[in-house]
């Protein structure tokens, strides 16, 4: 690892070194399943040009990225992360596509999102980012206090019940992120599916035990 990456916070480290091991081939066969990961949540929060899309735990900007042609020229994305390190990477890469008019970079918790105002925001995008926040709840009371009326919240989360409570010397029950989701199928707590990620999803935002889905204000 060089010197460059060790001075990166934890989650910079993990998102562009450690979690593919520095192995092109490892990081090649990621991708194929992040895009799909990617369109998924998008296809989910219907984005039309014009809106105002907010990305909270934009990461490497994964989400971010792909909604900016969604958005479109009069349209804006708001990069949010916890991460100094990773707004400034994607500062530098919307600069260098000449997108940088139309994205925004705060650095804010999920549970904070006090720099952007009430009923701002047409859509909300969010994956695998809840599963490291304590306050889910205050988190999502956020989500719905930003969205504007009709604003979409689409949210593509891991379920993992292996390594809670989190020990704090530890990164989700290990030295690096691990995350498995289970679908329930029947309502026997003893009869699950489980895979690497949940696959529950509903356009109302109702029902029990998902790990993906679009809800509507």
């Amino acid at each position: 690892m060089s010197v460059v990456e060790l001075s990166q916070d934890r989650w910079a480290q993990w998102l562009l070194q450690r979690r593919h091991g520095g192995d092109p081939a490892t990081l090649a066969a990621m991708v194929d399943d992040l895009y799909r990961f990617r369109d998924t949540v998008l296809g989910h929060a219907a984005v039309t040009a014009g809106e105002v899309l907010l990305d909270v735990g934009a990461g490497d900007g994964l989400i971010a990225f792909g909604a900016l042609p969604l958005v479109g020229e009069q349209g804006t994305v708001i990069f949010s992360d916890i991460s100094q390190d990773l707004l400034d990477r994607g500062q530098a890469l919307a600069d260098e596509v000449g997108a940088s008019d139309r994205c925004r970079f705060l650095r804010a918790s999920a549970d904070n999102l006090s720099a952007v105002g009430d009923a701002t925001v047409d859509v909300v995008t969010i994956r695998s980012v809840l599963i490291y926040v304590p306050a889910k709840q205050q988190a999502v009371q956020e989500f719905y206090r930003v969205l504007a009326p009709g604003g979409r919240l689409s949210i593509f989360e891991p379920i993992n019940r292996f390594a809670s409570p989190e020990p704090p010397h530890l990164f989700c029950g290990g030295t690096r992120p691990w995350s498995v989701g289970c679908a329930i199928t029947s309502t026997s707590a003893a009869r699950r599916r489980c895979a690497p990620w949940g696959s529950w999803s509903d356009r109302s935002g109702r029902g029990r035990g998902g790990a993906r889905r679009r809800c509507a204000r």
